[in-house]
């Protein structure tokens, strides 16, 4: 039994509704982990709309999810030229940097994250797990308790992660 490859045909004007499309199916695809296939179609989707800073974000998730930083962090790069006033992309490279073990650059996406949306909590959160993880408790108390006061329903959380940091710092 053989099977027919399916094939989309759009027409040249209609590359906004081939970028969706395939944004959505590789939205899908990396919900799946589907990795190797959500990548193929966020590629499409950019190849249709290069100018689409979400499909450049959503790829470099999947790069960075598949440990790819290096790509990952081309792709939000990308993002954020192309939208530089959008915090999600800083705090995605942020991740990146973080997992490179370079807290400098992974605090400045952060902060120009918030820079950007000084409401955003969990940008607050992540800061704060940055600077406890570089051994800056009275700073990551603060961020986590920003955080909270942002988002009440995040409070129980961040109070566990404030006190496991407290006895982190308390056993040094």
């Amino acid at each position: 039994m053989h099977r027919r490859a399916r094939c989309l045909v759009l027409s040249p004007h209609d590359r906004a509704s081939g970028a969706r499309y395939f944004a959505a199916r590789g939205d899908t695809e990396q919900a799946g982990r589907l990795y190797a296939m959500a990548i193929a179609d966020h590629t499409m989707a950019i190849a249709f709309k290069p100018h689409l800073p979400g499909a450049w974000n959503n790829r470099g998730l999947v790069y960075y999810t598949t440990g790819r930083f290096d790509q990952a962090m081309a792709d939000f790069d990308e993002a954020i030229r192309l939208d530089p006033d959008e915090p999600r992309y800083y705090q995605h490279r942020c991740l990146v940097w973080f997992q490179l073990d370079n807290t400098q650059q992974a605090l400045a996406d952060i902060t120009k994250a918030i820079d950007v949306q000084p409401d955003y909590a969990e940008a607050y959160e992540l800061r704060g797990i940055i600077l406890g993880n570089d051994g800056q408790y009275e700073k990551a108390f603060h961020n986590f308790d920003k955080a909270a006061s942002l988002d009440p329903a995040r409070s129980a959380s961040l109070s566990k992660k404030k006190q496991m940091l407290m006895e982190t710092r308390d056993r040094k």
